[in-house]
C-alpha cells in the first residue's frame, strides 16, 4: 500500500550505528560506493549515535526500524517487517544487491528475496552468528570476512558440523584499511613516553588490564597512560588519564600522533582497526597474538606481539616487559621501530585497496 518512492541499487542491513570496529567497517563500505543509490536498514537499538553521522555523510537513505524489529514483546512486528521489506526489494524494477552486515534480521529476510537478487553477507568473526547464519547460507552468493584467520576458524566449524565444502569455498576475506596521512608521520621521541589504549570496555577487549599495567609502572614518572574508551576507572593511579569515547577522526588522530605506544590486550579480534590506525600514525603496537596482529607485527622490529593470550596476569607481565624494552632502548632504535611501523601501514593498509574491492563486489 505504501511502496518505496525510489529505486535502489543496494539494500544494506546492519544492526547498529553506535561506536565499534564492525560499525566503522560498515560505514567505510558505504562511503566507498558514492555512485550507488543505497538504502540502509538499522534493525537493533543502538546505544548512541556515535557513527550515525558517518553514514549520513555517504548521502544514502537511512531507515532505523529498530523500535519495530528489536522488541521481544512485539516480535510479530519483526515478522511483519520482513514481509514489508522483502516486498520492497522484490518490486524493484532492476534486481538490486543485498548486503547483510552480520544482521539477524537480514538472515531471516533472506528466504523471502527473489532468486534473481544477489545476496552478500559480511561476518566479522567466529561468534554466535557463525551458527545462526548456517541455515541461510544457501541464499548467499558470497560470504565476506575480514581476515584469513576468520576463514580458517569457520572452516573448522563447517567441518565439525558437516557443512558442505562449497560454502567454505564461497568465503573470502577483505582486510580492513584506513585513510593514511598524506605524508608519513615522524614520531617525536621525548623523555616522557605516552601510552594509549583505544577501544570499548567489552569483555574481549580487556580494557581492565590497562590500569593493571599502568599501576605496575607507576614509579616510572616518565611513562603516562591515556584510555580512550567507555571504560570507567575507579583506581587512584596518577599516571592514568581516561578521556572517554572519541568519534571525531581528527581528535582521535591527535592522540595517536602524540602517543608512542598503543596497547591491544584483546582476547579475540578479527582486525582490529586500532592496529591499522596506530601504525599509520607511526605508533608502536604492543598486542596479543589475535587477528591481524601476528601477521603484521614483527617482534621488536615494528612493534611487539606477546606470546600469552588467555591468562590475564601473564598478559599484563609480558606487556609490561615490552614497554620497558622500548623505554630503555636507545634513541636510534626508537626512531627505527616507529619508522618501520609507519612503513608497514603504507605498504599494507591503504584504503584505496578496500574501496576498489567493494566497488567491484557491489557493481
Amino acid at each position: 500500500m505504501r511502496p518505496l518512492k525510489e529505486q535502489y541499487d543496494i539494500f544494506f542491513f546492519f544492526p547498529y550505528y553506535h561506536i565499534g570496529g564492525a560499525e566503522k567497517v560498515h560505514y567505510q563500505i558505504i562511503q566507498s560506493i558514492p555512485n550507488k543509490k543505497v538504502v540502509i536498514y538499522f534493525t537493533k537499538k543502538s546505544s548512541a549515535k556515535d557513527y550515525y553521522m558517518q553514514f549520513e555523510m555517504a548521502n544514502c537513505t537511512i531507515k532505523d526500524i529498530s523500535k519495530y524489529t528489536d522488541n521481544k514483546w512485539l516480535y510479530w512486528l519483526n515478522v511483519l517487517y520482513r514481509g514489508i521489506i522483502s516486498s520492497y526489494i522484490n518490486a524493484q524494477h532492476n534486481a538490486p544487491n543485498i548486503f547483510n552486515g552480520q544482521c539477524n534480521f537480514g538472515y531471516k529476510l533472506a528466504p523471502w528475496i527473489n532468486k534473481g537478487v544477489k545476496q552478500i553477507e559480511l561476518i566479522h568473526a567466529l561468534n554466535s552468528f557463525s551458527i545462526i547464519r548456517i541455515p541461510y547460507l544457501n541464499y548467499y552468493t558470497q560470504s565476506i570476512t575480514v581476515a584469513q584467520s576468520i576463514i580458517a576458524l569457520h572452516t573448522q566449524l563447517y567441518q565439525h558440523i558437516k557443512v558442505p565444502q562449497k560454502y567454505t569455498n564461497a568465503m573470502q576475506y577483505i582486510e580492513s584499511k584506513v585513510i593514511l596521512p598524506t605524508v608519513p608521520i615522524t614520531k617525536k621521541i621525548t623523555e616522557t613516553i605516552h601510552i594509549l589504549y583505544v577501544g570499548r570496555s567489552t569483555s574481549e577487549k580487556r580494557a581492565y588490564l590497562i590500569p593493571r599495567i599502568a599501576e605496575q609502572l607507576q614509579h616510572y614518572t616518565s611513562i603516562t597512560f591515556t584510555i580512550i574508551s567507555d571504560y570507567t576507572y575507579t583506581g587512584t593511579a596518577s599516571n592514568i588519564n581516561v578521556v572517554g569515547t572519541i568519534t571525531n577522526a581528527d581528535m582521535l588522530n591527535a592522540y595517536y600522533t602524540q602517543s608512542h605506544i598503543v596497547l591491544i590486550p584483546s582476547s579475540t579480534e578479527s582486525g582490529p582497526l586500532v592496529l591499522l590506525e596506530a601504525m599509520s600514525n607511526s605508533c608502536v603496537v604492543i598486542g596479543t597474538p589475535v587477528g591481524l596482529i601476528p601477521k603484521y607485527i614483527h617482534n621488536g622490529t615494528n612493534g611487539y606481539c606477546i606470546q600469552e593470550l588467555t591468562d590475564d596476569d601473564a598478559v599484563v607481565n609480558q606487556m609490561t616487559r615490552a614497554i620497558l624494552n622500548y623505554t630503555q632502548a636507545n634513541y636510534q632504535y626508537k626512531i627505527a621501530i616507529h619508522d618501520a611501523a609507519s612503513a608497514t601501514a603504507y605498504t599494507h593498509f591503504d584504503m584505496k585497496v578496500f574501496t576498489q574491492y567493494y566497488q567491484k563486489l557491489l557493481a
